[in-house]
């Protein structure tokens, strides 16, 4: 048996496996979420993350549930869910930009200029990451009428 098919079997054992568990805390539900949503099951992974939320105590653990579940109802095109999570994530923990970032990326969807650049310039004041940096400061440069849009916006 070759390597590749080796990891093949493996994977798919990893797979079968993952279907099978029963999640029991709220790391285990968010872990399944995270799984479900990169395999394309939004609404599996919403179920999963809204039972981590239900799980976590209300702290920054929660924060990375709520952002989880904004990104699953962003990627499902639920725009005004997406930015409630983001903002239930942020008001749990002020210092995330990402959050900040997303939720940005979400309000310059719906049009919402305003609130856009309001979290662009929080996330270029708190973010380390200078990708983050550099996406900020390129979407606060669009949306001011100091540039084009970058190839990756939205």
């Amino acid at each position: 048996m070759t390597l590749a098919e080796r990891v093949r079997r493996f994977a798919g054992a990893l797979n079968s496996m993952g279907r099978t568990l029963v999640p029991r805390t709220a790391g285990d539900y968010l872990s399944r979420g995270l799984d479900r949503h990169v395999r394309g099951d939004l609404a599996g992974a919403i179920d999963d993350y809204n039972q981590a939320i239900a799980r976590y105590p209300a702290d920054e653990r929660r924060a990375v549930a709520y952002l989880t579940r904004g990104n699953a109802r962003k990627d499902k095109r639920d725009l005004p869910g997406a930015i409630a999570d983001y903002s239930q994530a942020i008001a749990r923990q002020p210092g995330n930009a990402g959050a900040y970032l997303s939720r940005a990326q979400a309000y310059r969807t719906l049009g919402e200029t305003e609130q856009a650049i309001a979290d662009l310039q929080i996330v270029r004041e708190l973010t380390v990451n200078p990708g983050w940096r550099n996406e900020a400061q390129e979407q606060l440069r669009v949306l001011t009428g100091g540039g084009a849009a970058p190839a990756n916006s939205s």
